[in-house]
């Protein structure tokens, strides 16, 4: 990484930032951080070759595109657009104007919701109407004067057929009228009529028979008949007027759609390039940009920047900068990209230091092999990896086809087909190895740990951290004590040789620990090239064996950790036999689908439980010896279409 120092004239800020956005090759950093505020620095005039000091401050002023961008996506919030990038070169308008074009676009949208609503509205309204009208047919009076008595109540609704026998009764008393209109399979329609000193008795009496009282419009006409023949032709065309409404609005929102997203796609542009400026600072009439740009790309841009006469470029490489973090760019081969997520997931590796995501992919796959061995459904997986990468085009479908291919593998190596284990004669078959199984599973666990203390030995070397390197217990003394132990221990188990003479325990065991402890001043004396002085002798030295009491421990539990490999080798081995002893205890059909259950349950749970102790170890086991992951990821500054 190189980090290229922008100065030039304010008036061109926005088009050199463009320029800079549009590569995606720009790492923004925040100038404030590369140039403390108000510090006086010295540009150079390539031109003039003189220096000049300008005392740089950060820019104050408001985001001018803001307002509009919030409005354009809030009205496609509300309509459901979705904002995407279309090209926006024959677009002319200022921001002013689009904003100006945006709320006559909403006022619009408005105005038809509007209609919209009102129109059906009133088709409800004329449906509601035909209903009451259609219950009147049988009744000749103009229900216009009917609406208009004075001196005679009415009420209009329907009652029960049960209850129409008892309001009879009550009818004798001449206190109210009840004229039926019409009749349906189980209610009554009419109308009852009451002087007003009688109505309110009336309207409690027909509460009581459960009347239910629907009030008729004062937009009727006419008898009923002459009404419902008007309210017909008039639902007709509110439906056809509404049919016009809805096509002319879905013709509105089309073109709405197309101007909107092109005047989002520049308001967008403009408001991201003007954000720039929060890493940018200034100084009268001068700006001063940073970023990082990779080594091969600073050419292709300073190139660029060339077009602008007041523009000037500076580029540093990054170890000139040892006070900022540059940022990482991963770059592996095709099939490790798929890995990088869980890298990430862990931390993003520092500039300076070792990718880990071969590594990672490498012992991952091996190891979720070794603990899921089996043809059959390491077959499955590849098939469900492929699908997954080349028909969904998900990412995780090449690492779900590599664990699958190691699956297959080891499948051959335990001879293991479904769980059968007599189709396929296999090398290792693990239920008749269960001692070979767990001790080689710890040997997997040796070279891994050995593997990672090797690559933390090469990432101190490559930040210079010498003492580390050696001394510490990750380092190449860590590796001598940590493989000289086991050795010892295995060759007098194992083979009855006894290696632990004076000479090998002082020389292999107890030096290594001694510069564990001396660590620490050694990394003192090589960065400070002064005396190693704690405050106190007596602090540092329990500090010390505390420290050293952790380091011999997790050396202890990181490798017994690694029996889990064997462990969950014989727990697949295991389920996959009790699934076919269930199946082997019935007849027919019943056994193929207790076998076809059995092994997706088993693949299901077995698979993930696999996969997520796998991520432990790397991550506990592995990592914890030589990746610390306290990177930044490299981000180009782009356009957030």
């Amino acid at each position: 990484m190189s980090l290229v120092s922008i100065t030039g004239d304010v008036s061109v800020f926005d088009s050199v930032a463009k320029r800079c956005i549009e590569k995606e090759i720009f790492h923004a950093e925040n100038a404030a951080d590369v140039v403390k505020q108000d510090e006086y620095i010295s540009v150079e005039d390539s031109g003039a070759y003189s220096q000049f000091e300008l005392k740089f401050s950060p820019f104050s002023e408001q985001n001018p595109y803001s307002e509009t961008l919030r409005e354009i996506t809030d009205f496609a919030s509300r309509t459901g657009i979705e904002l995407k990038y279309s090209d926006f070169e024959g677009v002319e308008k200022t921001p002013e104007e689009i904003q100006d074009r945006i709320k006559g676009i909403n006022d619009n949208y408005d105005i038809f919701l509007s209609s919209i609503h009102n129109l059906e509205k009133r088709l409800l309204d004329d449906e509601q109407i035909l209903l009451q009208l259609t219950h009147l047919k049988n009744f000749s009076v103009d229900i216009h004067q009917l609406l208009s008595f004075k001196f005679i109540k009415y009420r209009f609704g329907r009652m029960p057929k049960e209850n129409y026998t008892k309001l009879l009764a009550h009818l004798t008393e001449g206190e109210m009228y009840f004229v039926t209109t019409s009749e349906e399979k189980e209610s009554i329609w009419g109308f009852y009529f009451a002087t007003p000193q009688s109505v309110r008795r009336a309207d409690s009496l027909m509460s009581t028979l459960n009347f239910e009282r629907i009030e008729l419009s004062g937009r009727v006409r006419g008898t009923p008949e002459e009404a419902h023949e008007n309210f017909e032709n008039e639902l007709k065309e509110t439906k056809k007027e509404l049919e016009d409404m809805k096509l002319e609005f879905e013709a509105f929102m089309e073109e709405a759609k197309t101007g909107l997203l092109k005047y989002y796609s520049k308001i967008r542009c403009m408001h991201d390039v003007f954000a720039l400026r929060k890493y940018a600072l200034r100084s009268n009439d001068t700006f001063l940009l940073t970023g990082w740009v990779p080594q091969k790309n600073t050419e292709e841009l300073t190139d660029i920047l060339k077009e602008y006469p007041s523009v000037k470029c500076a580029v540093d490489k990054a170890e000139t900068h040892k006070d900022l973090t540059p940022p990482t760019k991963l770059k592996n081969i095709k099939f490790v990209n798929s890995f990088e997520s869980f890298v990430k997931l862990y931390g993003m590796p520092s500039y300076n230091e070792i990718d880990p995501s071969f590594i990672f992919a490498l012992t991952y796959t091996i190891v979720f092999g070794l603990m899921f061995g089996d043809i059959g459904q390491g077959f499955v997986l590849f098939l469900a990896g492929l699908f997954a990468w080349l028909k969904l085009k998900k990412n995780f479908g090449q690492m779900l086809s590599l664990i699958g291919l190691s699956s297959i593998c080891f499948g051959f190596v335990y001879g293991s087909f479904f769980g059968y284990e007599d189709i396929i004669h296999g090398v290792l078959i693990p239920m008749k190895n269960i001692n070979t199984m767990l001790f080689g599973a710890v040997g997997i666990g040796v070279v891994i740990i050995v593997a990672g203390m090797t690559v933390n030995v090469i990432n101190c070397i490559l930040k210079k951290e010498y003492a580390k390197a050696f001394f510490s217990s990750n380092g190449i003394a860590g590796i001598v004590f940590y493989t000289s132990l086991l050795a010892g221990v295995a060759l007098t188990l194992f083979m009855g040789i006894n290696v632990f003479s004076l000479a090998y325990i002082l020389g292999l065991i107890v030096l290594p620990v001694l510069l564990f402890v001396l660590c620490e001043p050694f990394d003192h004396m090589i960065k400070h090239k002064t005396a190693f002085k704690p405050e106190s002798w007596g602090d540092f030295l329990i500090e010390a064996f505390f420290e050293l009491f952790e380091i011999v421990l997790s050396f202890v539990t990181n490798t017994i950790s690694f029996i889990r490999i064997g462990a969950f080798a014989l727990s697949h081995a295991g389920m996959m036999m009790i699934v076919l002893s269930l199946a082997g205890a019935g007849e027919g059909p019943g056994n193929i689908l207790v076998i076809i259950l059995g092994n997706a349950f088993v693949m299901c749970i077995e698979g993930l439980i696999v996969g997520i102790q796998t991520l432990r170890l790397e991550f506990y086991e592995m990592f914890s010896r030589f990746y610390e992951g306290n990177g930044d990821e490299f981000t180009p500054v782009k356009i957030q279409y």
